[in-house]
């Protein structure tokens, strides 16, 4: 048998040759979730707890905002829900159809909806 010669080298054509800068971004941000998935994973560390109220308090709430959590956990500690999360399945998207989380900013200080704006969104 004639000896095998190595195979030629392949060059990209020139626009192939440097990823574009959105591409650098996006494949180092999917890196990063990787490490974060790894670190995370069910074998790495536990699922977070998070304390959510349950979606038929808020759609049915009469008030005009939403009391504080404290207030909430000792007047109507039933509509309290206890969820693990952990985040690999987050990012599965396993919880997609049974947990909504909504988060706003404090309004003021003392009050996070006084006007209950954020309870009608």
């Amino acid at each position: 048998l004639p000896p095998q010669s190595d195979p030629p080298e392949f060059a990209p054509p020139p626009s192939c040759r440097r990823p574009s800068k959105r591409h650098r971004r996006t494949r180092a941000l999917m890196e990063s979730a990787a490490q974060h998935t790894a670190m995370l994973s069910p074998r790495g560390r536990s699922p977070c707890t998070f304390y959510m109220l349950n979606a038929d308090f808020v759609r049915k709430f009469a008030g005009k905002n939403m009391p504080f959590f404290q207030e909430i956990r000792d007047k109507f500690a039933n509509d309290i829900v206890e969820v693990s999360l952990d985040y690999t399945n987050v990012v599965k998207g396993t919880y997609l159809e049974t947990t909504l989380a909504v988060s706003h900013r404090w309004m003021q200080s003392e009050d996070p909806d006084p006007d209950g704006e954020q309870l009608k969104a």
